[in-house]
């Protein structure tokens, strides 16, 4: 069932058992937690950060030069 508040969706009351409590509340915060991370991934891309290909290149560059710098030393 959906609850809406002033006609927008606000919560969701869902018919669980006592024993899928806790896998139900798990399996809710990783939802939560992917939709959290598309939302920024896309604002990012709108704002023009880095993309995932970039950040990529950006720690393969990061750990060549780390590694250069140990076997200077």
């Amino acid at each position: 069932m959906v609850i809406t508040n002033n006609g927008k969706p606000t919560a969701l009351l869902l018919d669980i058992s006592n024993e899928d409590l806790e896998e139900t509340i798990i399996a809710l915060r990783q939802v939560k937690a992917i939709q959290l991370f598309n939302r920024m991934r896309a604002a990012a891309e709108r704002i023009g950060y880095l993309t995932e290909e970039e950040i990529s290149a950006e720690i393969f560059a990061a750990r060549a030069d780390m590694k250069a710098r140990e076997k200077a030393i």
